[in-house]
């Protein structure tokens, strides 16, 4: 099951306020480094842990992204 999967199963349904990338647990891009994301909701803040760099920084990408975009729309009306 991926990072995002994992982290909203069971979830209830809130709307993704922000995306903090924090700094990895151990140095970047060691083999047992783990990545966490806070993701601050409409519920209270969610902390995401990828366990792979490359997954990590496209979840981070993505959410920052769609959350810039849904901004800018929200502005133009």
């Amino acid at each position: 099951m991926n990072l995002v999967m994992q982290a909203f199963s069971n979830a209830k349904e809130c709307v993704v306020e922000d995306v903090r990338p924090c700094a990895p647990e151990k140095a970047s891009r060691e083999e047992d480094a783990t990545y966490p994301v806070e993701v601050r909701t409409s519920r209270g803040k969610v902390e995401l842990r990828a366990d792979d760099y490359a997954v990590y920084k496209r979840w981070v990408t993505t959410v920052t992204h769609m959350l810039t975009s849904s901004t800018a729309i929200t502005m133009r009306n």
